[in-house]
């Protein structure tokens, strides 16, 4: 009887820990913002998915129209990506950022984003347009 119950305790399946990463995105699909912050936040000090996660949480503060902080943050972590990260997602974090020069007034350095992302992702046809109205904005047709 004892080795039945060691070989059950032996083969029991493990239990798999969720990351903290794993929560806060959870939390930002579900558009809770606040929880998704604080648990961004706790991913980035345990080291977990650093890059992404300073991505998500400068999205984050950009939709709460904290801009100078979105951009110092997604500046902080498109730096990263652009190093290893995955090629849609460092294009995503480009457009944000460029989201954020837009908002801030600052078209030249959206112009340098969008035109990151679309060298990322040429097919996308968003950044196309986004690029293509930055560039109406500064007048720069022929760019």
């Amino acid at each position: 009887m004892a080795i039945a119950i060691g070989a059950a305790a032996c083969c029991a399946a493990p239990v798999k820990r969720v990351s903290t990463f794993d929560k806060a995105y959870k939390a930002y699909e579900k558009q809770q913002m606040n929880e998704a912050t604080q648990l961004f936040n706790t991913a980035i000090k345990e080291n977990d998915r650093v890059a992404y996660a300073k991505a998500y949480l400068g999205s984050i503060k950009l939709a709460q129209e904290q801009t100078a902080e979105a951009i110092t943050i997604l500046n902080e972590a498109v730096t990263m990506l652009d190093q290893d990260g995955e090629k849609s997602f460092t294009a995503w974090a480009h457009s944000e950022l460029s989201a954020a020069y837009i908002e801030q007034g600052d078209n030249q350095a959206a112009l340098k984003h969008i035109g990151m992302a679309m060298q990322l992702q040429p097919s996308n046809a968003h950044y196309a347009m986004e690029s293509a109205v930055i560039k109406y904005n500064i007048k720069d047709y022929n760019g």
